[in-house]
């Protein structure tokens, strides 16, 4: 099969994060869609090589599915939701982190 050299602009991946509470987590989850970085910024991201991880957030976070308001109704991603869900403890982290395992993941299985 011929490698057909074009790439997607996006991927969505599975975000789990632990929000801590009264003594326990709280275990959530939802889908975040992803801005499909060129290698050599990839490369800058995962060495270190950035201001926050909230700078690189900002930078590859472009949608997310599967958040709700305290109602329980659904969110549509928005620049607001975006800034209230990068306000949440710790979840600039997890989103940077679990944005570069997943593309390190997929270059450990090709």
């Amino acid at each position: 099969m011929a490698f057909k050299m074009v790439k997607p602009s996006s991927f969505r991946w599975p975000i789990e994060y632990r929000l801590p509470l009264d003594g326990e987590y709280m275990e959530i989850s939802f889908q975040a869609h992803f801005k499909l970085l060129p290698q050599s910024r990839i490369d800058e991201i995962a060495s270190g090589k950035y201001e926050s991880d909230r700078a690189v957030c900002e930078e590859i976070l472009i949608g997310a599915d599967g958040l709700i308001d305290a109602e329980g109704a659904p969110l549509a991603f928005s620049e607001s939701v975006k800034s209230e869900l990068l306000d949440f403890p710790n979840m600039p982290f997890v989103l940077a982190r679990t944005f570069i395992q997943s593309i390190y993941k997929a270059r450990e299985k090709n």
